[in-house]
């Protein structure tokens, strides 16, 4: 793009600067960057204004997940929940207790203990740095309540099991921005012009607006309902997708459907006076974290030192500018040194990169197989093989005896009952009735749950690794 899409102003690398900007916010693992759809200035603002408070949305699972960035880690940053069990692993009920998560450790946010009278013992709760102090004055209470030849026994607990709660509030004003942000960045990026963010976009006041159509995202299509239902079994769990396509029904609607850590999936709604040529473009990450590529330049980097450059899209300004904004602060770098931390930072980038098309096809290849498997059952009726087969003749096509697989109709339309709908169509009208009402709520608490769960047997996994 030759302007910002917030202030409208053309680039001239003078007053309108170009600005590295993550389409996905970085702070939840995204790493698509676009250089060309905001200005530094814009690019700040949006940071301050949305990113800032869409990313706190996320924090709980974010920390929880140890998403990395290039300015750190959350090994020491806790997240708060709430237990919601009603036993530990010493039976007690510990229900409606605040907690901090923390390195992979639940702990309570203010240690304390309880005596089981039964077996003679106190379970001191806490984290390790509280429980120092904490265990001198329990201590010194049971030296003063209970007599000497019936001590309890002290176990102390610096890890409730359990199933915790984490606040969650997504449907707010900062939720419905960030969402909007990511999709006209993405549009951006696929070089749409700014007037057809109508939607999203107060091109007057060169705002995201505060209310933008968003419909959530719900499983109609027989492969979209196995998929999501072994969405964890497939491939890359969690990750992000993103695919702005044109309406199959109305090729003035332009939508971008929105998947952040294969559960939050909502389809933003640009504009419905769009009339550029039809688009259908995807994109995916994985966001599990991948161990750092440390970059050693040898002999044959200096070799062919233009041409790795310019395989990860660095250019001599870039290092240039990176140098110029550091070079009179203390310690400052050379220009070698910063030009060997941006290719291990793009490097860093580039692994978490997943091909659309190849993620797509696992997805329907997974679900093509859990149906072959149905079709072998007597619970298979004509409108099931009806359905399954035309769903598969939307992805592939055979031409010259040779199959071909199309991903250009994911998320965005379905067969049933020898018909083809347009996805976001359908699931509108769905959410006017009240079982779509009721289904819309079930299928996003349980979305949520499966991340949580996932996240939950990942710390334990990795506790029995180290």
């Amino acid at each position: 793009m030759d302007n910002c899409y917030l202030c409208g102003k053309k680039f001239d690398g003078i007053e309108v600067v170009k600005h590295g900007e993550h389409i996905i916010q970085q702070a939840i693992g995204g790493t698509l960057i676009a250089n060309d759809v905001l200005c530094e200035e814009c690019g700040k603002t949006l940071g301050d204004e949305i990113d800032v408070p869409f990313n706190k949305i996320f924090d709980s699972i974010c920390i929880r997940l140890d998403i990395r960035t290039h300015r750190g880690n959350n090994r020491s940053k806790p997240a708060k929940g709430v237990i919601h069990s009603t036993k530990d692993q010493y039976g007690n009920n510990l229900s409606g207790i605040e907690i901090l998560w923390r390195d992979g450790k639940v702990a309570p946010v203010k240690p304390f203990h309880i005596h089981i009278s039964e077996s003679n013992k106190i379970i001191v709760y806490g984290e390790k740095k509280q429980l120092v102090n904490y265990l001198k004055k329990v201590r010194l209470d049971i030296e003063k309540t209970f007599p000497a030849d019936s001590k309890p026994d002290l176990i102390t607990c610096d890890d409730i099991t359990g199933l915790i709660i984490y606040p969650l509030e997504i449907v707010n004003e900062h939720f419905v921005k960030g969402m909007a942000k990511i999709a006209i960045g993405f549009a951006a990026r696929a070089g749409v012009d700014r007037r057809y963010f109508d939607l999203a976009l107060d091109i007057n006041s060169n705002k995201i607006k505060d209310k933008c159509p968003l419909v959530q995202f719900y499983p109609l299509g027989a492969f979209d309902k196995i998929v999501e239902k072994h969405k964890s079994e497939i491939r890359y769990f969690p990750a992000h997708t993103l695919i702005l396509f044109t309406s199959p029904s109305n090729s003035n609607i332009l939508i971008c459907y929105i998947e952040l850590l294969s559960t939050f999936q909502w389809y933003v709604i640009l504009s419905n006076s769009y009339d550029g040529p039809p688009i259908y473009q995807g994109y995916t990450q994985r966001v599990d974290k991948v161990e750092d590529y440390v970059f050693e330049p040898g002999r044959r980097y200096y070799k062919e030192r233009e041409m790795i450059l310019s395989s990860l899209n660095i250019t001599q300004k870039e290092i240039e500018k990176a140098y110029e904004r550091q070079k009179d602060h203390p310690g400052s770098k050379t220009t070698h040194d910063i030009e060997i931390e941006i290719v291990e930072k793009k490097h860093n980038e580039q692994k978490y990169k997943v091909s659309f098309d190849e993620e797509v096809k696992s997805a329907i290849d997974f679900a093509l197989s859990k149906c072959t498997d149905k079709f072998t059952s007597d619970s298979t009726c004509l409108n099931d093989v009806s359905d399954i087969m035309g769903n598969m003749r939307l992805f592939y096509n055979v031409h010259n005896d040779e199959e071909i697989f199309n991903s250009s109709t994911y998320r965005r339309v379905y067969y049933h009952n020898e018909k083809k709908y347009d996805s976001v169509e359908s699931i509108i009208r769905f959410y006017e009735t009240d079982a779509g009402r009721k289904a819309k709520k079930e299928y996003g608490h349980e979305k949520v749950y499966d991340l949580c769960d996932y996240i939950q047997k990942k710390n334990i996994n990795d506790k029995f690794k180290t």
